[in-house]
């Protein structure tokens, strides 16, 4: 996602992890996929956060030894820049000349609003104009990687109709579609403040547990961090008969959970990762009640749930190939908060073994 100052590489997929630095290196790349120039250059190290803003127009440069990513290479070049420190910054040369950055840089006007300084439109007269770019079309250019790759393009092109951008290939991440089945061990008890007769724990029951799982693995830091979601299947019936009077209950519910994972590689064909859930994104209870009476002769009365407080889930796993195994521990949730007199504390832990019914990318 940033420009790097120093990378990891390996010269083949056995061969030892080797570490080299800018210092070093003037150029490094992956050929169809990305290639990085090591350059010399003035960079507006202006701060672009609002509350940092100053009143002068002018760009706060500073020279700095940068790898710079080349976005459109030929008689003129477009290259990217983006750091930690550093707002997305774009550069540029011209038959040969040496790399500049793009002027654009915002700054706070006649004391409470803000403008900006677009002088790159201005550069791009001046440097790298065709018959194709008439003055209007420059006014209208913002400064955003897909309008300026365009109008580089569109100038290497003007210059030399035989031009073609190299098709660049994108790691757009991968996507995996998970089924699981498995065992939750959960434990419920109720109580009501004004009938202790209502009040129970009805201990710790094995249920089973369906779930269905979409991740998308994003294309960064080696493919190891993921966002997940998807919808489980979980249920709890039992009775309970107290010294003061009989309580039941049947729940049902379809959760969606989401959140975030990460990976620790073994090796191309194994992995442990560990994740993190926001639960009840959205549920829904299926005939889902909680029954008592006082005493053995009278009826059980009914309340119905239907909401319920959300919570959390901390899971860690292992995967093999297509096949998965994790534990999932999910915090206390109180599944009678529609009804103010009730509490309860819901929790569960459950082993989940999961097939990954699609599994794009490599």
């Amino acid at each position: 996602m940033k420009n790097p100052s120093r990378f990891q590489y390996k010269l083949s997929e056995d061969g030892k992890i080797q570490e080299e630095s800018i210092v070093n290196v003037k150029e490094f790349s992956i050929p169809d996929y990305f290639r990085f120039i090591r350059a010399d250059v003035d960079i507006d190290v202006s701060p672009s956060e609002l509350k940092d803003l100053s009143v002068d127009k002018n760009p706060i440069w500073q020279r700095k030894q940068i790898f710079l990513k080349e976005l459109v290479g030929g008689k003129a070049c477009l290259y990217y820049y983006l750091s930690s420190e550093i707002d997305e910054r774009f550069f540029y040369s011209g038959n040969g000349s040496e790399i500049k950055q793009l002027i654009h840089k915002e700054y706070i006007y006649n004391t409470d609003q803000t403008a900006f300084n677009d002088s790159f439109r201005l550069q791009l007269q001046k440097d790298v104009h065709c018959s194709f770019a008439s003055d209007i079309a420059l006014s209208d250019l913002a400064y955003k990687k897909k309008d300026l790759v365009k109008y580089f393009v569109d100038y290497n092109t003007c210059i030399d109709p035989a031009y073609k951008l190299p098709l660049r290939k994108k790691n757009i991440g991968k996507l995996n579609l998970t089924l699981s089945t498995g065992v939750a061990y959960s434990s419920l008890s109720i109580s009501n403040i004004f009938t202790t007769y209502a009040d129970a724990d009805f201990g710790r029951l094995l249920r089973p547990t369906f779930s269905f799982e979409v991740e998308y693995i994003f294309p960064i830091n080696n493919n190891k961090w993921a966002i997940a979601f998807g919808p489980t299947y979980q249920s709890y019936h039992s009775n309970k008969q107290t010294m003061q009077g009989d309580v039941s209950v049947d729940f049902e519910s379809v959760e969606l959970a989401l959140g975030f994972k990460h990976y620790f590689y073994l090796n191309d064909k194994a992995k442990l990762f560990v994740g993190g859930y926001y639960n009840s994104f959205a549920f829904h209870c299926i005939n889902s009640r909680i029954g008592y009476k006082a005493d053995r002769d009278t009826d059980f009365s009914y309340f119905d749930i239907n909401t319920y407080k959300s919570n959390f889930i901390i899971s860690a796993g292992f995967e093999y190939k297509r096949i998965s195994a994790d534990m999932r521990y999910y915090t206390n949730q109180n599944i009678l908060s529609s009804n103010p007199n009730w509490d309860s504390d819901f929790d569960k832990l459950s082993l989940n073994i999961g097939y990954k019914i699609l599994k794009t990318g490599h």
